[in-house]
């Protein structure tokens, strides 16, 4: 939430420099993203992994500042963190792939988590009269090579502009500029790189289930026989009625 993660911290941190020192506003100023993956941990009864990079990184650099009187260290908590989720999206890039484990690019395991039950699963039956049923995200990913590119070039986007926001604040850090000057600019930052690529992510979807609705009937056509067999059926007992086939219900509900 970015309300949560970049508003509320920027508007403690102004707030709280008039009233003490820098390094205590910057500590107090991270409160409220470690509140909120503590209320997401109790409310959801599940463990946060991201959220547990965070506290972790929150206590470390809490620790650092207040031993070294540094509030600079302070600052590289939030980045630390962009590092570290950056360097996920990257390498979740590599093609590894093993007899228990393919790794994909992470725009398509956040895609999986959030979206991957909406959809109905893939039904056809092969000309052998076998039947088949899979995921849709697993069905595009091995058969739309569209989504298998968009997948690629937003998780590889997502990768490299949070790095160059890490490596950004690294270098403002080391440089002359006053710490409110690197709160103000970094945080510009993490919202430009952050709606820019919302808004890519949204128009790239959009396009890609265009082209994957097409591609998905295009395999029907070509690779399904339920009609055939159906028909088989049929005539082998009249009296049965005829179903509809996988394809007829499938076309139906990409239509809608």
């Amino acid at each position: 939430m970015m309300v949560m993660d970049v508003g509320l911290p920027l508007a403690l941190y102004y707030i709280l420099k008039n009233y003490t020192s820098q390094l205590v506003a910057l500590i107090v100023s991270g409160l409220p993203p470690l509140i909120w993956v503590i209320f997401k941990f109790i409310w959801h009864k599940k463990v946060d992994a991201l959220g547990c990079l965070f506290v972790f990184c929150y206590i470390l650099s809490g620790i650092l500042s207040i031993i070294s009187g540094n509030a600079r260290l302070a600052m590289l908590r939030d980045s630390t963190v962009t590092c570290v989720i950056a360097s996920a999206f990257l390498l979740s890039m590599i093609p590894v792939r093993t007899r228990w484990f393919e790794l994909r690019p992470l725009t398509y395991m956040f895609g999986l988590q959030m979206v991957g039950g909406i959809f109905p699963p893939v039904k056809w039956t092969d000309q052998n009269g076998e039947k088949h049923e899979m995921v849709m995200f697993e069905f595009l990913w091995l058969h739309c090579k569209a989504f298998r590119l968009h997948n690629y070039v937003m998780t590889g986007l997502w990768g490299i502009c949070l790095m160059g926001e890490f490596v950004s604040k690294l270098i403002m850090i080391e440089s002359t500029l006053d710490i409110d000057t690197i709160v103000w600019i970094s945080n510009v930052i993490v919202i430009v790189v952050v709606v820019v690529l919302s808004v890519l992510s949204a128009v790239g979807s959009s396009l890609i289930r265009k082209i994957s609705r097409r591609q998905v009937m295009e395999f029907y056509k070509h690779n399904d026989y339920t009609s055939q067999f159906a028909e088989q059926e049929q005539v082998a007992s009249p009296d049965t009625p005829s179903q509809p086939s996988p394809y007829d219900s499938q076309h139906q509900k990409l239509q809608e």
